[in-house]
């Protein structure tokens, strides 16, 4: 989505959902770098990615696996990415942490890390 403000210009908005399928990680991989060679204007995506950064990003005894942590890593360099820092519960399927407060607070910190 195309979004244009009168504090911030014009940006792109993408909500996306990653497959859940780890066999399918690459695929989701690639269309995030489709997508980022897109345009040059500042770009927020939000949803959920079905995939972690890091260990630490996991709650739970089974490790996930280094080759997705990595890959998803390699990806979000690749397209320029920034991952916003939480504040409150690390665990975004926390009860209320999708509330809009949090969502535009994420969205500004995103905005200002593009300016």
């Amino acid at each position: 989505m195309l979004v244009e403000d009168e504090e911030r210009g014009e940006w792109r908005l993408t909500c996306y959902y990653g497959y859940l399928e780890r066999s399918r990680r690459r695929q989701t991989w690639n269309l995030l770098r489709e997508l980022a060679n897109m345009s040059a204007i500042p770009w927020c995506i939000i949803g959920d990615f079905n995939d972690l950064l890091s260990q630490e990003d996991k709650k739970g005894c089974h490790p996930h696996p280094n080759w997705l942590c990595m890959g998803f890593r390699q990806d979000i360099n690749d397209c320029n990415l920034t991952d916003i820092p939480l504040a409150g519960h690390p665990f975004t399927w926390i009860k209320s942490r999708g509330t809009p407060y949090v969502i535009e607070e994420r969205l500004d910190r995103a905005m200002a890390s593009t300016s």
